[in-house]
């Protein structure tokens, strides 16, 4: 008779546990609520691709310890992989790229990646390129199609940099960081955050899961006062770092399809390097995948396609191979991809084909 009492009421326990389970489950997903009833009928394309700009090596450690990627454009495999898992395939471009030929590839792709690292956003492909691209995004978004950008990390920077067309970025103690969000009175009104299940904002806002590895930021005073600035972009989120200066931590262009953020959602999923505070949590993951199946759900927007498979795949970056670099100690990747290029760029001179 005991037995029984104490198995009723384990079953008990395990039927209430599930019942609360189930509601909360319900307000943490990986897709926006409205993902199936209003985003999903806007897919034009079930075969996205994606462009990821490579920057040149400037880590001395990676010189070091990997030699031959010396005078090589690169970039972290965890960027494609965040495309892989929503279903996108990266097509990489080089800063090397003409004018005239990222004008006729943007016309084939379906949105682009600008990726942290070390890149110079100053004098160099990077930066010449990152400028084509946003421009292109809203150019495009003025006939209402489609073309998103996402930047991360150096990539966010470089977004705002762009369109204040100056570097006025300060410097934060914001390295190996991990940290919740502090959202804006807009994030709830923004396309990135507007319909993101309750559970998962809640999460992001006061859980330490979004992982910052940078030096400088974007200053929340300068952007609030600069109106170009203000009316190109909407601050979803700002964040201190440990000297207690603000930055903005994530943005989306008002009236294009751009995105920007300082943290890393790709090495939630994808960099497992101990020495760095990158939160695996389930909900951090969750978080991560919610960024990935978002952005790929808006290059899905997009019609653009190549001529055909083999144009297709003469771009696709599948015939690369990348390289481990994980035995670095502090390095913030597992893999890279590595990319000779032609260095159009020199300190002061540009070349006039550009």
């Amino acid at each position: 008779m005991m037995i029984s009492k104490i198995i009723l009421s384990l079953l008990l326990v395990v039927a209430t546990s599930a019942k609360k389970c189930s509601k909360s489950c319900e307000k943490i997903s990986p897709y926006p609520t409205n993902f199936f009833e209003d985003i999903v009928p806007h897919f034009v394309n079930n075969r996205p691709t994606v462009g990821v700009l490579a920057m040149e090596i400037l880590g001395q450690k990676m010189l070091v310890e990997v030699p031959w990627s010396e005078n090589k454009d690169y970039f972290g495999s965890s960027f494609v992989k965040l495309l892989d898992a929503a279903g996108a395939r990266a097509v990489p471009i080089k800063e090397d790229i003409t004018k005239k030929d990222l004008n006729i590839l943007l016309h084939k792709i379906n949105g682009v990646i600008i990726p942290g690292g070390d890149a110079d956003i100053g004098d160099s492909g990077y930066e010449r390129i990152s400028k084509q691209i946003i421009n292109h995004s809203k150019k495009m978004a003025k006939k209402n199609i489609t073309f998103p950008v996402l930047g991360i990390c150096r990539g966010a920077q470089m977004m705002m940099i762009a369109e204040a067309d100056k570097d006025f970025l300060v410097e934060t103690d914001s390295l190996n960081y991990s940290i919740p969000l502090d959202f804006t009175d807009e994030a709830r009104e923004s396309r990135l955050f507007g319909h993101a299940p309750q559970g998962l904002f809640d999460a992001l806002g006061t859980k330490a899961i979004t992982f910052n590895a940078h030096k400088a930021g974007i200053p929340t005073v300068n952007f609030y006062n600069n109106t170009k600035l203000m009316e190109t972009f909407r601050a979803i989120s700002t964040n201190y770092d440990r000297n207690g200066t603000q930055f903005i931590s994530t943005f989306e262009g008002r009236h294009a399809p751009l995105y920007g953020l300082q943290w890393h959602p790709e090495k939630s999923l994808f960099v497992f390097n101990p020495v760095l505070a990158v939160d695996h949590s389930i909900i951090s993951i969750i978080a991560a995948q919610y960024i990935s199946n978002f952005f790929v759900s808006e290059t899905r927007k997009n019609p653009n396609s190549f001529r055909d498979r083999a144009e297709e795949q003469s771009h696709l970056l599948l015939s690369h191979y990348p390289t481990y670099v994980g035995n670095i100690t502090e390095t913030p990747y597992e893999q890279i991809y590595l990319f000779d290029f032609e260095k159009p760029y020199q300190k002061g001179k540009k070349p006039t084909e550009f």
